[in-house]
């Protein structure tokens, strides 16, 4: 079972839909389900995805550094990907990460499939809580 908060996949649908026909990819962050300040009825160590980074887009920095700027190390439990034009197979090579959420048109919930690191698809339960604000450094 994955969890996702629907604030998280409402930014990322609302976003794949217009960079649409170009597919987007987003690194993907939990939080554990003890941190939220609304109770969820979930066991406190449970990892529910929350937020979102870009994805290393080949910028200057990284290119000539070769470090990921855009998300923090070690934080990224997952990656979103569009598939604007469909999408009818399991994710594989790079698209694979500990967990894939693809989205396709027409853009809403159901159209969001969730692989784990195998290529198996996962369940996916929504939650309805905001997760707490990330202090700045």
């Amino acid at each position: 079972m994955v969890y996702a908060t629907r604030g998280l996949l409402t930014v990322l649908r609302d976003y794949a839909k217009g960079a649409a026909p170009e597919p987007v990819v987003f690194v993907l962050a939990t939080t554990p389900a003890e941190s939220f300040t609304d109770h969820l009825d979930l066991p406190a160590e449970t990892p529910v995805f929350s937020h979102f980074y870009l994805a290393d887009s080949g910028t200057s920095v990284s290119a000539v550094f070769g470090v990921d700027l855009n998300s923090p190390a070690k934080q990224s439990q997952g990656r979103f990907i569009s598939a604007p034009d469909g999408f009818s197979d399991s994710p594989t090579g790079r698209e694979r990460s500990e967990t894939v959420f693809i989205a396709t048109p027409p853009w809403n919930e159901a159209a969001i499939r969730v692989y784990d690191a195998t290529g198996t698809v996962q369940p996916l339960t929504i939650v309805d809580a905001e997760p707490p604000e990330d202090p700045l450094p």
